[in-house]
């Protein structure tokens, strides 16, 4: 009796061992579908990524001659709305100032570079005098 109640038990016991492998198996195998995935979404981003790279391009600040990284499509969008220039964000924000003023966009990088070469060639050269 005790013989037949131990194969019992370990028919039971490799059976919920079978339905548990199975249902680890289950989830491993969804598992490694989503990883996959994510693997390929990555992929994906990351072409993206190399692909922005390829369109940086280094803008000189024509009002203070600062250089930045920038994508072509920023460096357009600032050249279209600074009179065919190319400012940075600080030199910006000035002829933004002096438009406030109401003056038009080219007489106020004009002022701004004005300003900004007089700065460079004075203060900046002997702070001391200022």
């Amino acid at each position: 009796m005790m013989t037949v109640k131990a194969n019992e038990d370990e028919t039971n016991f490799l059976s919920i061992m079978s339905t548990t492998d199975h249902h680890h198996h289950r989830l491993l195998r969804k598992a490694v579908s989503d990883v996959t995935n994510e693997i390929s979404k990555l992929g994906k981003d990351l072409e993206s990524i190399i692909e922005l790279d390829e369109t940086i391009l280094e803008a000189e600040c024509e009002c203070c001659g600062l250089k930045e990284e920038c994508s072509e499509e920023y460096i357009s969008r600032i050249r279209n709305s600074h009179s065919g220039k190319w400012v940075c964000g600080l030199c910006s924000e000035a002829v933004k100032e002096r438009l406030n003023r109401q003056v038009g966009i080219e007489e106020a990088m004009i002022t701004h570079t004005n300003f900004v070469q007089e700065f460079n060639n004075t203060t900046r050269l002997n702070p001391s005098c200022h």
